[in-house]
């Protein structure tokens, strides 16, 4: 494949085409103003309204409820019920709420002692409680501490009754280390106060003098729920690509799934149902901090020049600049979409606590597909210690149709005798072998069309206590978009349960696990990772 971007240098960047070649339309789901709606309806139906009467309360999230069915008519439709994330802080306890969508009719509420993770909009007001405490207020307002989002971002200590009251963590970095020290602290939202934590951090994270990272820069995130999501085709006279693209912020799964491409096709037919990043975690090793399992939803700003095609999408004029650029900052939140002489990419920057999590997806007019995952973060004092992030993709295959497909695995040296090709017959996890050239392929029965999954050069091979595999081949089925686990490992062992994947519809994880330290690499530099999926016939 050649790499149009290869002879690109900062000072030297990669052609561009002459004119805009890329179609965006809009695609007929919610809307920013149906959400809105939606949310008055909710908080004015009467099941919930009997809950929030007189109560203290804040919607951290609004997210469609998928049917877990394939059906390529639900790309321009919304869905039909909806859910709400609600905390009251009154009564220190979770409403998980569905209703249908805007009109919020048949309303259903269950109170839990969940605790969901915090979003922008409340861990500013975290922040803004810090800034008002009267031990931090002259430091944050002469600009000698700054505010940033830690890791974990909730603090769950059980109280009298056994219930964790909301406890948010603020992060407080000074400029200068001789003025105050750096801490973590903890705010309770139940009262509003700041609490002064052992050692001036939590258990699982650190806040020394030695940081590694780049100035961080709070950007409020929009809100989980915010509708964005469009087609796209390209080129514009004669595509080859067709697909729908969904911003992080209305990505699918528990903790959210990145950057996701649904519908995609290669020259009119289909080779993804689905592509998304559900699963991200990292493990220090001797656990200096963490393990700690992030969330694919909350965007970052970064730097892009550009025309807006639709809610949380621009047009970029040029290559955008992120994190991984050495700047916190910058002007667009959502996803970029760029092309090159032989590229379409989509590019987008998530945040979970100090984490900076870049995105890409490339399109190439050959028909290779370059799902990538870039790490980085701000300054902060775990990442000066040795660790491990692992990025888990999750590809939905179709290859033209979303049955009659099969997996098989490629060996050079052979593990059978006298062929390096085999096929998976039952659902399996399988690790990468560099020494084997291991790669797999994805086809359709019928047809003989097929894509090749080459792995990364720095992709790794998964440690099983905590990694736990490279590959997973699996039976598709509607309720398994994420593992649901509730601890930092992937949890996707469960779903290996025997069911046969040979001329069915079958969905393909990919872990990705890069090792970083500091010592070897720089705290700045941003590391890459990701597979290549290549065409064999079309």
């Amino acid at each position: 494949m050649c790499d149009c971007n290869q002879n690109a240098t900062p000072d030297r960047p990669a052609p561009q085409p002459a004119a805009n070649n890329i179609e965006a339309t809009s695609i007929g789901a919610a809307s920013t103003e149906q959400l809105s709606v939606f949310h008055s309806n909710l908080l004015e139906s009467a099941a919930l309204a009997q809950h929030l009467s007189g109560v203290r309360y804040r919607i951290l999230s609004t997210l469609p409820i998928e049917s877990g069915e394939k059906d390529d008519r639900a790309a321009d439709t919304q869905a039909a019920r909806w859910s709400a994330s609600i905390y009251d802080y009154t009564n220190n306890r979770s409403l998980e709420v569905a209703a249908d969508f805007p009109s919020a009719s048949n309303t259903t509420v269950a109170v839990t002692s969940n605790q969901p993770l915090p979003s922008a909009e409340e861990w500013a007001e975290a922040a803004d409680i810090v800034g008002r405490d009267s031990a931090f207020s002259q430091w944050i307002l002469c600009n000698r501490l700054v505010v940033y989002r830690p890791m974990p971002a909730l603090l769950e200590t059980p109280g009298p009754t056994g219930a964790a009251d909301r406890t948010l963590l603020v992060g407080l970095l000074p400029l200068d280390s001789d003025t105050v020290r750096h801490q973590i602290v903890a705010v309770n939202m139940i009262t509003q106060r700041v609490i002064n934590l052992p050692d001036g951090r939590p258990g699982i994270s650190l806040a020394d003098f030695t940081t590694c990272g780049i100035a961080p820069v709070f950007c409020p995130s929009p809100a989980r729920g915010t509708p964005g999501s469009i087609w796209l085709s390209w080129p514009q006279a004669n595509p080859v690509w067709r697909l729908q693209a969904v911003r992080p912020a209305s990505s699918s799964g528990g903790k959210g799934s990145g950057l996701e491409v649904r519908f995609v096709e290669y020259k009119g037919k289909r080779v993804l149902y689905r592509g998304h990043v559900p699963i991200l975690n990292v493990k220090y090793d001797n656990d200096a901090c963490g393990p700690y399992r992030d969330w694919q939803y909350d965007e970052h700003c970064f730097q892009c020049d550009g025309d807006d095609l639709g809610s949380g999408f621009r047009r970029a004029h040029a290559a955008p600049k992120t994190a991984c650029n050495g700047s916190d900052a910058g002007n667009f939140t959502g996803v970029a979409v760029y092309e090159t002489l032989c590229e379409l990419i989509l590019t987008t920057e998530m945040e979970a606590g100090w984490y900076r999590y870049i995105q890409e997806w490339r399109f190439h007019l050959d028909g290779t597909i370059r799902p990538r995952f870039k790490f980085t973060a701000v300054s902060n004092s775990c990442v000066c210690k040795v660790h491990t992030h692992h990025c888990y993709w999750r590809f939905d295959f179709d290859i033209v149709t979303a049955g009659n497909n099969l997996v098989q695995e490629y060996n050079n040296p052979p593990i059978i005798p006298n062929t390096n090709w085999h096929k998976k017959e039952f659902e399996i996890k399988r690790f990468r072998d560099y020494g084997r050239h291991r790669k797999w392929r994805v086809s359709n029965t019928q047809t003989g069309d097929a894509y090749d999954i080459i792995p990364g050069p720095t992709d790794g091979v998964a440690d099983p206590a905590f990694g736990k595999g490279d590959v997973w081949v699996l039976r598709y089925h509607g309720n398994e978009l994420d593992d649901g686990a509730p601890g930092a490992p992937a949890d996707l062992d469960k779903f290996v349960n025997g069911e046969l994947v040979d001329n069915q519809d079958v969905v393909l994880w990919y872990g990705a696990h890069f090792r970083h330290d500091v010592s070897e690499q720089g705290p700045g530099e941003c590391h890459e990772v990701g597979p290549n999926l290549v065409p064999v016939q079309w």
